[in-house]
């Protein structure tokens, strides 16, 4: 299976990208998405910068995507799309708005276009999309009845934090009392977002415009199940200072030069507010299962 590793926030500033994408290039990553998908008012993909990280990463013999936006909100939003895929090639499409541009670019159909059956899946692939990232609430189950009923390329969440909620108004800025049109762009320092507590344990984390899961989603157990279903690429979701280790450990794990279970204890580590799978066993999304 091909490996790939989704795009990062531009919450972490451009210093911080550039490290990730430096670190990206010396990886085993078979694919590396590029651009803001949940913020338009912050990202650090402009003035030919996307262009020439891009350049970098093919050099180094990666392919590489321009991701989208979730929420398109104007006009403005759609021309910035455009350019970046200029300069880039290649897209992730995760709004429908941007679904014309599979006809003029190789496309990737992102988690946000909700396919959820074989029938969307085959409506995707009409629209000129090569390859489908299936919603990180999809179980096992459900990835099979896509995989098996439809020939299309697929591509599965397997290691990160998990987004739950995309927002037109921002919780972070929120939190501190900012409105969305002064949020003194707040998020640049929480980078690692806001861990929400519920009861006795992490249970959300607030990043811009999104809440994504606080522990971390880990399906390294489970790689041999998905290469089974005919998953064709697993994707990680990048977290700061951590994401080539985790592309490394996954390839070894891939390659079949580590057992899963030593792997899984590294990434424990690697994970303070936890390890969860529960989506993807069918039960509650903090729960964190080993196989039997």
């Amino acid at each position: 299976m091909r490996l790939s590793v989704g795009p990062a926030p531009s919450s972490w500033g451009a210093e911080k990208l550039g490290g990730l994408y430096r670190d990206l290039a010396r990886s085993p990553a078979d694919d590396v998405y590029l651009g803001e998908t949940v913020c338009p008012d912050r990202s650090c993909f402009s003035d030919g910068w996307a262009g020439r990280i891009g350049e970098d990463l093919a050099r180094a013999g990666k392919t590489v995507y321009a991701s989208s936006l979730i929420l398109v909100r104007d006009d403005k939003h759609r021309r910035a799309f455009r350019h970046l895929a200029q300069q880039v090639g290649r897209i992730e499409i995760n709004s429908a708005a941007f679904l014309g541009l599979a006809r003029e670019y190789p496309a990737i159909g992102g988690a946000f276009l909700n396919v959820y059956n074989s029938v969307a899946a085959r409506i995707l692939a009409e629209a000129m999309i090569e390859r489908i990232v299936l919603p990180c609430e999809l179980g096992l189950e459900s990835i099979i009845s896509i995989t098996k009923q439809f020939d299309v390329a697929t591509e599965v969440v397997v290691h990160g934090h998990i987004p739950i909620a995309t927002s037109n108004m921002c919780p972070t800025a929120r939190c501190f009392g900012w409105d969305d049109r002064n949020c003194r762009e707040v998020c640049r320092q929480h980078p690692d977002g806001i861990v929400l507590e519920a009861g006795d344990r992490p249970m959300f984390r607030i990043e811009g415009l999104q809440t994504l899961s606080a522990a971390t989603y880990c399906l390294v157990e489970y790689l041999g199940e998905l290469e089974q279903a005919g998953v064709d690429t697993v994707r990680i979701l990048p977290q700061r200072g951590q994401a080539a280790r985790v592309v490394w450990v996954y390839r070894d794990v891939l390659d079949r030069r580590r057992e899963p279970r030593d792997a899984l204890e590294e990434l424990k580590a690697l994970s303070p507010t936890g390890l969860c799978n529960g989506w993807f066993l069918g039960k509650a999304g903090w729960v964190y299962e080993s196989p039997n």
